[in-house]
This record gives C-alpha cells, structure tokens and sequence, in this order.
C-alpha cells in the first residue's frame, strides 16, 4: 500500500491539489489541476485561479477524476526501472482484470499481461523511449486476467522535468478485427483473381492494371509474373473495340455496382484474337481493392457456337443454302434498293421435274446427293451477289438484283436449263434433270416479298402446264388459272368430309363368251354445282395436296365390302373379281400395305378376289421401297395388274421379277386397231408375251366389232369398253352381274364409220 500513498500524494487528492506529473499537464485546462514547475508553473497556478474565481459556481474536475474517468489504461513508471509500474488507473482492472493490488511488490508488471510472442519487441520498443527520449506508439497483444486476448494501441513518453514515464493502453479488440476481417476479405478476392479460370483484373478508372490473375498469362502475351506497373489494359484490346471498352470503363467509375457485360476481342499469345465478355464492379472506395474490378471470360466458343446456330437457322442442312426465312428476308432489303434506285430484281421459283421418280426408285441418299449436285449447278448459273436458296423438297428460289432488263432473267433461266441437261453421275447411275421455272420481275408492281414470290409460283404454274422442262414469265392474266386451281383445291377438301364422292364399276368380260368376270372401281366426283367431275379434273389436284390417300383407301373399302355383298347375293360359277387402280402417291404412302390388310379384313373378302392396278412407270422403280411394298401385297394374297401396259418402257423381266398376275392393254393401242397395223403387230406382241408368262391379258377401251374381231384372232382373253358396258353405279351394276353374261352393243360412235362385220 506504500506505492498507493505514494501515487495519492503525487497526484493529489479531492480538492485539486495536483502533483508535478508533466505529460499530463497540457491536457489538464478548463478546471484540472495541472502540475508543473517552477515559475511556468504558477502563473498557470494564477492563471486557474483567476478562472476559478470567475467560475465559482461551476463544477470543478480534479486531475485525479479525469484520469480515473478516462476509458483507457494510465499509468506510470519510474525512468530507471519501466517494467515497475507505480501507479495503474482503475480502468485497467475493468479492461485487464489486474487493479491496483497488482502493484505492491510486482518488479515486472509487463511479464504478466504481454502476450508471449509480443513480449520481447515490446520490451525493447519500451527501452527505447528512453534512449530517443520521445514518445512511441505501438500497437500489441495483452492477456487479460481470465485469459482473453486483446489488441490494445500503445502511447508512452517520458516526462519532461520528472524521471518517470508516463503511458496510455487504448483497447482497439474490435477496430483490429474488423481490419484483419477485411484484410482476410482482400486475401481471399486476390487469392479468388489468382486462382480462378476466368480472368480478373483490378484497374484504376484510367485503365492501368493494379492487379490479375494467373489466367492471364494463359490466354495474352505476358505472363503474371511480370511487373504490372504502367500497364494499360487496352493495351490488350482491338483495335476496332478500344472506343468501346474505354467508354465502359469511364461509365463503371462514375456508377456504383455492377456494370455490363460488354463484349471485347483481346489478343491471345498465339498473336489470335478471342472474344471476351467483361463485367466491372466498381470498388474504388473498398479500401481492400481501390479499383474498378474486371471479371470476365473466354466466350469465343460460344459465338462460334451462336453463329452456327444462326446459320443453321437460316441455311438448308443438306445443300448449305439459304433457307425460306433468309431468302426472304434478303427479298425485302432487295426490293426495297430497287425501289431507291430505279432498278429491276428478278424472283425466279424452279421446281424439278419427275424428282420424284429419283428419290423414290433409287433411295432418299441417291435423291438428296442429287438435290446438292442440283444447287451447285444452280449458284453456277448466277454472279456472287444472286441469292439462290433451297424452299424445301425440290423446289429452289434465285434472287437477281440489280437488272437493267428483264430479258437477264430468262436468260439465267436458259443457263439453269443447259446446266440441268448435263447428266450426273451417283452410284453408276448417269441422272438427268429438267426443271420447269416460273419467272416474277419486280417492275411488274409488287411491292412485298410474298407478293413477288406468289407471281413466280403462279408462272410456275403455268410452265408446267405448258409441258415442264421449261420456264414462263409472269402475266396477270396468268392468275386465273391459279385461283381456279386453289379453288378446286378447297372444294376438293370439303369433298372428303361431305362424302361427295361415288363409286361406278365397268364390268371385264370373256372375249369369247361374253361372260362377265369381274368388274372395275372407277371414282366420281358428284360435284353439288358442276354435276359429275371426271377423275381427270381432279385426281392430280387430290395427288399434289395428299388428299388421295385418305380418298384412295375409301374406294378399297368400298370396293371390297360391294364385292364381297355381290358374292354373297349373286351365285356365279366362279368368284368375282374387283379391280381398285393405285395411284402413283397412294403406292408410295407408307401405310399402303396395312391400309390394304385391313380393307380386306373388314370387309371378309377373299384377297384372290382384288386385283390391285399399278402404273407401268411405277413397277420400274427399283428401289428398296418399291421392291417392299409390291412383295407386302403379294404377301396379302391379291393379285396385281399393270395398267396402261405399253405406254412406258419396262421390260418383261420385271413382270416376273414381281410376280405381276394381269397385263392391261392401254386403250391407245386398241383405239388404232383398225386403223393401223403397227399398232395390230404391237398388240399382238402384248398379248403373245402374256401368254407366254402366263399373264391375264384385258384390253381396255373396246367400242368396237372390228377391235373385238381383231382381240379375238389373237387370242386376247379378256376386254372391257363401252361395247359392252359403260361404267355404272351399284344398282345398274349389280343387274348385269345378275345377267351373268354380256353381248357387244353395236351402237355406232360418233363420228366414225360403222365398221364392217367380218
């Protein structure tokens, strides 16, 4: 307790007598006793109580209260031996847990509270305030009683006129830790930029680089390694993007957050360029960072990738040209230029012709490796700044701007036509195309792409009409045609869903007895305003929509279940036959061969008793498809037929290839029977031949005597015409089944001279 009297007496007690304690005494005005020495001293004394008297009425502190109130630890020590301390403000038993008591006898106060590993630094930054005679300031650790460990702030100086020291220990626990918080914050984001794939680059709002990451030297020419000092991150940028990226920049350091993202090309170090996309944060008022963060990454990859797809949707897969969308898109801009400048662009629609005989008999890849040879003879035929674009299936579009005359057009579509004519080679196979061209010019007053594309369809059109293998330019008379075509189109539709359709049968008789061996299926159309519609009006219309599929299954439906009731009602010697005609599209639909199975299934007829009519043309594709379907009817169990047989150019050993039942003779060649002997000698052929393969031989279109005389000498068996019936519907025909056996109608036709009897 001696140490405590002595710092009492020191430093006084309640009514301010102040002890000399000289670093305090500058702090001590406005009513604390300040200590001091010699005359200084008591003019200050004078000068308080002068205050003092001014001011009687006001609260005095003591220098005592200031210290004992102060929220740090004060404290004093002899100059001879400053670890001793002599007097410790109660603050530090608040603070450390160590009060007074921790002086009596204590030769070492600092080996109690320092933390061990700042012990000897401390020590010796304490020594030297005495050899500098200055004040200090540091910053350590102490150990609280109970064992906790705080970061305080440090302040000793030596008295001027005394031979102690005096000290002031600051808690800054918390201040520390959230400086080490934030220090750990800036580690983390430095280590985070150095490690991560993406590039990240910290930069003042000029540009210069602060700070990147590894990746850096991964992707541009230098490695991070190198200084960093001075150097401009546009330095890195093309050219053509400086402007861009530094007006970003300049944006992000005016604008809190997050900014972008912008896209940039920066220089790799195989001297190439990739696309960069960048965001920036700005953090210049982080004291851990300072600068505007770049974080970005390598998106060249995915651009390439945007635009592949962007040609992929806007390109033909199979022949890489422009696709319907892209084409008319550029028709736009076209005409729109045209319309600035005064000048003619030309629309020209080309379809192929009898493409699909190719795709068909020889197989899709045969049929697609042809559509490319195709396009690259069509952008041959155009100068590079043309548009030639593939619609879909065989149908192109080419785009010619800038004409000065409309003749240019037909003259590229003359090209196209030599160019086609020149045979291509796929497989062994030397293939031949034609194509038939409509052609649209701008001046003709269209001003919107799909106007301009409807007038090429439109002559289109009309060169097919005209025969194919040709082109026709557009007329506005042309479009009547067209309309009245769309307008079947639309009749024909609702046709199928108001069941205007009927069913006629023309019988097939014995040429020699006249007995009635079966009949055929023929379609009508009962139109409710134009009457009956003859199939020749039509059946292209219902092929080219596909709605002969769904018309065509109806008429075997239909045939099959009449047929079987006619067996059922008419007691004949031999069965009847009933003979449905398959049209080129019907054969080639995928479901033919079931649709087929069902009809008989439904209706119960014996498959023997349908004979199924097939076109010449269509027995002579070869390919898989067609070789499928011919052995998946043959494995139903009816019969097939070659119709208009001698109208194309197949060779009989296709008939037994396919194990063809029937030949019918086209009704061309028995038309000129009487009139010309070639065609007798030809008929002749036919039947002999189908004699010989043990083929059924009819002939169409008998009407008269003398071609029923002639059929006879050569041994035709069976025949059907108007000289024996006309077709009929179910009523009339079933009277004639009834009948069971038909005489020739000798009947003169219009316009001819009756023939002689023989």
């Amino acid at each position: 307790m001696a140490i405590q009297r002595e710092v009492r007496e020191r430093v006084g007690d309640a009514t301010g007598d102040a002890v000399p304690i000289d670093p305090f005494a500058a702090e001590a005005g406005n009513g604390l006793a300040a200590p001091g020495a010699g005359g200084r001293s008591e003019r200050r004394r004078e000068s308080t109580d002068a205050h003092a008297a001014a001011s009687a009425a006001a609260p005095r502190m003591t220098f005592r209260d200031f210290v004992e109130r102060a929220p740090a630890v004060i404290y004093v020590a002899p100059a001879a031996e400053p670890r001793r301390l002599i007097y410790l403000s109660p603050y530090g038993e608040a603070l450390l847990g160590y009060g007074a008591g921790v002086l009596d006898g204590q030769a070492d106060f600092w080996s109690i509270v320092l933390h061990p590993e700042d012990r000897d630094w401390v020590l010796q930054e304490l020594a030297r305030v005495g050899e500098q005679g200055r004040p200090q300031r540091f910053e350590h650790r102490l150990i609280t009683r109970d064992g906790r460990t705080l970061w305080v702030s440090h302040r000793v100086a030596p008295g001027s006129v005394t031979s102690h020291w005096y000290g002031a220990v600051v808690d800054i626990t918390e201040s520390r830790a959230a400086e080490e918080a934030s220090g750990r914050r800036a580690t983390n984001f430095l280590s985070l930029a150095r490690a991560t794939s993406d590039f990240l680059h910290v930069v003042d709002p000029s540009g210069m680089v602060l700070e990147l990451n590894p990746s850096l030297g991964m992707l541009w020419e230098r490695s991070p390694s190198d200084p960093i000092g001075g150097q401009a991150f546009s330095g890195w940028v093309h050219p053509e993007d400086v402007a861009t990226f530094q007006a970003f920049l300049t944006a992000c350091a005016h604008t809190p957050g997050v900014s972008g993202p912008v896209e940039v090309r920066l220089r790799r170090a195989d001297a190439e360029w990739s696309t960069v996309e960048i965001l920036a944060s700005n953090l210049l008022a982080e004291p851990a960072v300072g600068g505007i963060v770049l974080s970005g990454r390598d998106i060249t990859q995915r651009k390439q990738l945007e635009v592949q797809l962007a040609h992929q949707a806007f390109h033909d897969p199979l022949t890489n040209l422009p696709n319907r969308a892209l084409f008319l898109d550029r028709l736009e801009h076209a005409l729109a230029r045209a319309r600035r400048q005064g000048r003619v662009i030309a629309v020209l629609f080309v379809d192929l012709d009898n493409f699909k005989v190719i795709n068909d008999s020889l197989g899709h890849e045969v049929g697609d490796r042809f559509l490319v040879q195709v396009a690259e003879r069509l952008q041959a035929c155009v100068r590079a700044g043309d548009t030639v674009a593939r619609f879909g299936g065989d149908e192109f579009t080419l785009l010619l701007e800038d004409l000065a005359v409309g003749q240019e057009a037909t003259e590229v579509a003359d090209r196209i036509q030599e160019a086609l004519r020149t045979p291509v080679n796929l497989h062994g196979r030397e293939l031949v195309g034609t194509a038939s061209i409509g052609i649209a010019l701008s001046h003709a007053g269209h001003d919107h792409p799909q106007d301009l594309l409807r007038a090429a369809d439109v002559a289109l059109y009309r060169a097919k009409h005209l025969g194919k293998a040709r082109h026709a330019l557009f007329e506005r008379g042309m479009t009547g045609p067209v309309h009245e075509r769309l307008a079947l189109e639309l009749e024909l539709r609702s046709a199928v869903a108001r069941e205007e359709f009927r069913i006629e049968y023309q019988p097939m008789v014995d040429l020699q007895t006249g007995q009635i061996l079966g009949v055929e299926a023929l379609l009508r159309w009962l139109h409710p305003d134009r009457g009956l519609v003859a199939p020749g009006d039509f059946v292209a219309v219902a092929e080219e929509t596909g709605l002969i599929v769904p018309v065509g299954q109806w008429v075997v439906e239909q045939a099959c279940l009449q047929a079987q009731e006619w067996e059922r009602r008419i007691c004949a010697e031999a069965p009847i036959r009933i003979n449905v005609n398959l049209s080129a599209y019907q054969f080639r639909h995928p479901t033919l061969v079931d649709d087929i199975g069902r009809a008989l299934t439904a209706s119960g007829l014996d498959p023997r008793q349908l004979t199924l009519e097939i076109t010449e043309s269509l027995m002579m594709e070869e390919g898989s498809d067609t070789r499928a379907v011919l052995q998946g009817l043959k494995a139903l169990g009816v019969e097939l037929a070659i119709d208009d047989f001698g109208t194309g150019y197949s060779s009989l050993s296709y008939l037994r290839r396919f194990a063809v039942d029937a030949l019918k003779i086209d009704r061309s060649f028995i038309e000129e029977l009487e009139h010309d002997p070639q065609h007798e000698a030809l008929v002749a052929a036919i039947i002999a031949a189908g004699r010989a393969l043990g083929l059924r031989v009819t002939a169409e279109g008998i009407e008269t005597i003398a071609q029923l005389l002639a059929l006879r000498r050569m041994g035709c068996q069976e025949g059907q015409g108007f000289l024996f019936a006309r077709p009929a519907p179910i009523v009339e025909t079933g009277r004639l089944l009834d009948r069971g056996v038909l005489l020739p109608s000798v009947t003169r036709r219009p316009g001819r001279p009756r023939p002689l009897a023989s």
